[in-house]
């Protein structure tokens, strides 16, 4: 996980494990990006053993993800423990304040003292809510700095094929021959204590050559009560206050600012609707498509 945040004064961070389902492991070694100075850094996890004495400590970040094992890290100093039994199924917070103190990358080495070993998920294995997680609580958010949140969700609605679900395509479509909407869901956290001042969304255009148009498009608030797995044109919640809009033509593999600053007023969930009054629709690149920089981004800025 990489977070990237604006300098706050901290006040928590939490880091989710989650143990398999039966038999024993080897010390687990977990490598994650940290967040900016917390105060209270914590790991969680789901364990299947009945004894379970976990020691989070930090270790040198050599580690290749392919490997069984890192070849040169190295426990230093102990930080959190859960000294207790552990059930199955059920998450535990370590704490390890003392070795998450802003960006970067930051490795842990859990380690028990039992006989009676645990087994976690690793990224590969369970649901993303069993995965190994670094989740950082920070303070009140200083002004002038933007924060980025890559879209939860998003997906296009097809007014010709209305109860047909497009979720999960490479890239959601505004048009208006047929009509294409796009929708786009943000979770907005850590801005406690801010004042937004700008919220803009990003939305890259697709790098095929009919991917371009000679309209960008409208962007829109609407509901957040949707999934881009069961979404569609009947169902989608409809477009309420019009924001800001893209009006020019737009070209491939170019990233293009929507201002939404209207409809953004802090933490929570936020929805969009990218509409257009062109028949040239505008394909952009979804969550599923390009890469982490070509992805819908919230911009938002203290």
């Amino acid at each position: 996980m990489t977070v990237a945040r604006p300098a706050t004064t901290g006040r928590s961070a939490i880091a989710a494990l989650s143990a398999y389902s039966s038999g024993r492991s080897a010390p687990a070694w977990i490598q994650r990006s940290d967040a900016p100075r917390p105060q209270a850094v914590s790991i969680a996890s789901i364990s299947q053993s009945k004894r379970f004495a976990a020691v989070a400590k930090p270790a040198v970040s050599t580690r290749n993800s392919s490997s069984a094992r890192p070849s040169r890290a190295r426990a230093t100093a102990r930080a959190g423990s859960v000294a207790g039994a552990v059930a199955n199924d059920t998450s535990y917070l370590f704490d390890v304040s003392p070795l998450v103190t802003g960006d970067g990358t930051v490795s842990f080495l859990v380690k028990s003292t039992s006989s009676d070993g645990a087994r976690y998920y690793s990224r590969e294995a369970g649901t993303a809510a069993t995965a190994p997680q670094l989740q950082v609580t920070c303070g009140p958010t200083a002004p002038g700095t933007t924060s980025g949140f890559t879209a939860t969700e998003d997906a296009t609605v097809d007014a010709s094929r209305p109860t047909t679900a497009l979720g999960g395509s490479p890239r959601i479509i505004v048009d208006n021959s047929p009509v294409n909407d796009a929708l786009v869901k943000f979770s907005v956290s850590g801005l406690s204590g801010c004042t937004v001042s700008s919220a803009m969304l990003r939305l890259t255009v697709g790098s095929s050559t009919d991917d371009n148009s000679v309209y960008g498009g409208d962007v829109y608030a609407t509901g957040s009560t949707w999934s881009q797995g069961t979404v569609t044109y009947a169902n989608a919640p409809a477009a309420g206050t019009r924001a800001g809009s893209v009006t020019g033509s737009v070209a491939a593999s170019t990233a293009y600012l929507f201002d939404v600053t209207p409809l953004v007023t802090g933490d929570g969930t936020v929805s969009f609707r990218v509409k257009s009054p062109n028949s040239d629709g505008a394909r952009y690149f979804s969550t599923e498509g390009g890469t982490a920089g070509t992805r819908p981004q919230l911009q938002v800025t203290c």
